[in-house]
C-alpha cells in the first residue's frame, strides 16, 4: 500500500467537484429506480409513499444502503402490499449481508405482485447468496419469463449458474446481460463474479472496475474486486478495496469480514480478531465471523476472549462439532478439565470423526 504523502489540493474545489459528481451519478440513478415506482399516494401523514421512495432511490443511488433499507421500509408501511418497496428491501438487504430479511422481503414483494419481474430477480439474487441455489435458479428464470430483455435478470441467472458450476451458460447469460444494457451495475458486477469463478481474474478485474466507473459508491463492488486481488496474493491491493468498502457502507459485517479473513490468512491474529469482531458488532448473528472471532483468539492465545466466542456461537449453532470441540480446547487451556471433557464429547456426539476433538480426549486421559 503506497503510503506516501500527496500535495492537498484546494478543498474548496475538491468539494465542489465532489457534489457535482455525486449529483450526476444520483440523478441517472434516481430515474433509473423511480421508473417503476408506484403512483403518488397520501396514506401516512406527512409523508407520501412516493416520498419515501424518492428518499430511498436517492440514498441507493448514493450507495446508502443501510439509510436506503430504512426508506423503503418506511415507504412498505405506508402501504404494504406494495411489490416494489418490498422489493427493493429485500434487495438492499441482500447487500447489507442481511439475507434471511432478504428473502423475507423478497417473497412478500412476488406474493404482492407474482407479475414483477424485478421482484423475482432480487429474491433469486436473495436466495443466491444466501446459498439456496435452487430457489435462486427459478427465480432468475421466472424473473426472465416475465422481462426477456432484463439485464438484471439475465445477470442474477447468471450467477446462480457460476454458483452451481455451470459456467458456459454462466459466460453466456452474463454476456447477454451486458449486451443488454452495458450501463448496468448489476450486469458488469456479475460478469467479473462469473470472470473470476472461471479464473479469469484480469477479465474480472476490468469488468469490477467498471461497474465502479458506473458507479463508484456502490461498497460490495469493491468487495468482490478485493477477493480477486486476495487471490493473486495482492494483499495491499485487496486491504485498499476492503477499507474502501467500509468507508462507503460502515453497516455491511461483510466488509469487516473480508478484512478479517485477510488478516487471518497471514497469521496477523490480533487484527483479524479487531475485524471479526466489528463485523459481529453489526450483526451478532454473523456465525462465520464469530468463528473465525473465536479462532483468532486462540491462535493468539487469549482462550478466555476465545471461550466466549466459542461459547456465543455454540449457543447460536449448538449443532457445530468444530465450535464444540474449539471451546473444549479453551476450557482445557484454562484448566476447566470437566467442562472440556463435555464440550468433546458433545463433539464427537455430533460427529465422531471430528478429530480436535478426539485429540481433546486423549490429552484428557493423559493427565
Amino acid at each position: 500500500m503506497d503510503l506516501r504523502r500527496k500535495r492537498k489540493p484546494n478543498r474548496l474545489v475538491v468539494a465542489l467537484l465532489t457534489a457535482c459528481t455525486t449529483a450526476v451519478i444520483t440523478t441517472i440513478y434516481l430515474v433509473r429506480y423511480q421508473s417503476e415506482a408506484p403512483p403518488l399516494t397520501n396514506e401516512a401523514p406527512g409523508q407520501t409513499v412516493m416520498d419515501a421512495m424518492s428518499q430511498a432511490n436517492q440514498l441507493y443511488a448514493g450507495g446508502k444502503f443501510a439509510l436506503a433499507f430504512d426508506a423503503y421500509k418506511k415507504a412498505a408501511e405506508n402501504k404494504p402490499d406494495d411489490a416494489l418497496a418490498h422489493a427493493r428491501l429485500s434487495k438492499t438487504a441482500t447487500l447489507l449481508n442481511r439475507l434471511a430479511e432478504a428473502i423475507a422481503y423478497g417473497e412478500k414483494a412476488v406474493e404482492a405482485n407474482p407479475a414483477s419481474a424485478e421482484a423475482w430477480a432480487n429474491l433469486a439474487m436473495a436466495y443466491d447468496w444466501r446459498g439456496d441455489l435452487d430457489k435462486g435458479l427459478q427465480a432468475a428464470q421466472k424473473a426472465i419469463q416475465l422481462a426477456p430483455d432484463s439485464a438484471e435478470a439475465h445477470a442474477f441467472l447468471a450467477e446462480v449458474y457460476a454458483d452451481i458450476g455451470q459456467y458456459p451458460k454462466a459466460v453466456e447469460l452474463v454476456t447477454k446481460a451486458v449486451e443488454m444494457s452495458p450501463s448496468s451495475i448489476d450486469a458488469q458486477r456479475n460478469l467479473g463474479y462469473v470472470l473470476a469463478s472461471t479464473g479469469d481474474q484480469a477479465g474480472a478485474i476490468a469488468a469490477y472496475q467498471k461497474a465502479i466507473s458506473l458507479n463508484p459508491y456502490f461498497s460490495y463492488i469493491y468487495l468482490d474486486l478485493g477477493s480477486v486481488y486476495r487471490s493473486q496474493k495482492k494483499d495491499d491491493l485487496a486491504a485498499v478495496q476492503y477499507q474502501k468498502a467500509i468507508e462507503l457502507e460502515p453497516a455491511n459485517p461483510r466488509s469487516y469480514y473480508s478484512l478479517g479473513l485477510l488478516h487471518y490468512n497471514n497469521q496477523d491474529y490480533a487484527e483479524a480478531a479487531a475485524q471479526f469482531a466489528k463485523a459481529v458488532e453489526v450483526d451478532g448473528a454473523y456465525t462465520q465471523a464469530l468463528s473465525y472471532l473465536a479462532w483468532s483468539h486462540y491462535f493468539g492465545k487469549d482462550y478466555n476472549l476465545a471461550k466466549t466466542a466459542f461459547e456465543r456461537l455454540v449457543d447460536l449453532q449448538p449443532g457445530n462439532a468444530e465450535g464444540q470441540a474449539g471451546l473444549g480446547w479453551c476450557y482445557y487451556y484454562l484448566g476447566r478439565y470437566p467442562e472440556a471433557k463435555e464440550r468433546f464429547q458433545k463433539a464427537l456426539a455430533l460427529n465422531s470423526g471430528q478429530t480436535m476433538a478426539r485429540q481433546g480426549i486423549a490429552a484428557l486421559e493423559g493427565r
